[in-house]
């Protein structure tokens, strides 16, 4: 779909950047419904937590380091997460407790140089 602006007289093509459209390794017929947080690409031979040590450079050396894969891998968790802890049949308070954990430790480590200042020391 291309779109124009009246005002700028710019176009850009929206599919160019891949913007609302499945990804290219989805196929209906063996995937079933679309999942947001399933990754539909190549699956990875061997997971983090089974990588030896004396392998975790060739492990590493084997990922993407596009920010595009990064940015879809962080949205597979944020879409893991929504469907685990808040968008569920019977809601708990967990998500808000969990929130509330989480912006008390951003809050806290924003304002950690002011309290070292008052931090007891010898000299």
């Amino acid at each position: 779909a291309v779109v124009s602006t009246q005002s700028t007289g710019i176009r850009h093509n929206s599919k160019m950047l891949g913007l609302g459209l499945y990804p290219k390794e989805y196929n209906p017929r063996v995937h079933g419904p679309y999942f947001p947080g399933t990754n539909y690409g190549k699956k990875l031979e061997t997971p983090f937590h089974e990588v030896k040590l004396k392998d975790m450079k060739t492990w590493i050396s084997r990922r993407s380091f596009n920010p595009i894969e990064w940015g879809r891998g962080l949205s597979r968790v944020a879409w893991r997460y929504a469907f685990t802890w808040v968008l569920t049949k019977n809601p708990s308070a967990a998500f808000g407790f969990q929130y509330k954990i989480l912006a008390f430790v951003i809050i806290y480590g924003g304002q950690m140089e002011h309290y070292s200042m008052f931090h007891l020391t010898k000299y």
